[in-house]
């Protein structure tokens, strides 16, 4: 006889990537695929914008009279909202790309270096 017994899965912002990695393993595959840093940014990207289509449609409805507005989810969108720091968006789009460029050169440099360790793998078997 199995009894179910209840639980509650409670992680840190930082551990939800890893856990979704796990999750998202199939049992046809045999393990779970490592998500590049584009796809993973793409996900999060996603994930986001489903919150915040969300958060629209709740705020949507509560203006047109469908929905009862709650003081307490008012003040907590208000308390997000200007928690948001203002960037000029010329200055986020230089930050942007210092940073992808950032990445780019990394994914560069560990591609040299596996390129590299490859080559005195080989030369080191022909000796």
């Amino acid at each position: 006889m199995f009894l179910q017994v209840p639980c509650e899965v409670k992680l840190a912002d930082g551990e939800r990537g890893g856990l979704d990695i796990i999750s998202s393993e199939t049992p046809e595959e045999g393990g779970a695929p490592l998500l590049t840093d584009m796809d993973s940014l793409e996900r999060s990207v996603l994930a986001v914008q489903e919150m915040l289509d969300g958060v629209a449609a709740y705020v949507a409805a509560v203006q047109n009279g469908e929905i009862e507005p709650n003081n307490a989810i008012g003040r907590f969108l208000m308390d997000t909202v200007e928690s948001i720091p203002r960037i000029d968006p010329a200055a986020f789009e230089k930050m942007f790309n210092s940073h992808l460029q950032d990445l780019l050169m990394v994914v560069y440099l560990a591609n040299l270096t596996r390129t590299q360790l490859s080559i005195a793998q080989r030369l080191h078997s022909l000796v």
